[in-house]
């Protein structure tokens, strides 16, 4: 079993492509049971601010994994900063272990760290042999050592109150150029924007941060405060 989140696609990516065939791949917003039992189970994420998504970490404070090989791959375009470690604490929480980690490094999502277009061309072109090798390793159930780490810990939570003041993250807002189209709405993984009046508007504050709303928007009508899509930044992996 394979589950997930992603922002803007190459958690998704990497998740099917390193899934065998037949096994079950799923976004974690669609899994409803509390226990997840199976022979492997791997988790795919994007890096935010050196640690695990915050939806990941309710996801895996509710769900228990019950297996005996449970791995985790991240994407990032950096580094993996602590969310290994972060996923391993919270499995050790609920009496398992992580088995094995690696990190694919990824064209960002994050219109402030936007990869260069070159550069962005050559990982996706690398994409499927980083894919491949590790579907290869855990697929013969390959270890390594993960300690665990406090998951959002000091420096996670000064990063988001860092770009949220310094960039206005939290405050997002629809212009005018909105056709209403409906694509944010349908798909923003914790329903936080809706459509009033043909219009798309944010609703609950419960946002991810994922940036999938802002840069997916053909008409580049979603702003996050000082944050902006151009032609150098918008990205989606396809």
């Amino acid at each position: 079993m394979i589950i997930y989140f992603s922002g803007t696609g190459n958690s998704r990516s990497i998740a099917q492509k390193i899934a065998l065939d037949g096994e079950r791949t799923e976004e974690i917003f669609d899994i409803k049971e509390d226990v997840l039992k199976d022979g492997r189970i791997g988790i795919v994420f994007p890096v935010y601010c050196a640690d695990i998504p915050h939806a990941l970490y309710e996801f895996l404070k509710r769900v228990r994994l019950d297996s005996p090989y449970i791995f985790s791959i991240a994407t990032a375009g950096g580094g993996a900063g602590r969310s290994h470690g972060s996923v391993a604490y919270l499995l050790k929480e609920k009496g398992t272990e992580l088995s094995y980690s690696d990190t694919v490094i990824m064209p960002d999502s994050c219109i402030v760290f936007a990869t260069p277009e070159k550069l962005r061309e050559k990982l996706l072109l690398a994409e499927d042999a980083r894919a491949g090798e590790i579907r290869a390793a855990t697929e013969i159930g390959k270890k390594n050592s993960v300690r665990p780490s406090l998951p959002e810990g000091a420096l996670n939570r000064f990063m988001w109150k860092f770009f949220g003041f310094t960039m206005g993250l939290y405050n997002k807002k629809v212009t005018e150029s909105c056709v209403g189209c409906g694509l944010c709405s349908a798909g923003c993984p914790v329903n936080n924007i809706e459509m009033k009046d043909g219009k798309a508007s944010f609703v609950t504050g419960k946002c991810e941060n994922c940036f999938r709303c802002i840069q997916s928007c053909p008409e580049r009508a979603i702003e996050f405060g000082r944050l902006k899509v151009t032609d150098r930044t918008q990205y989606l992996h396809k």
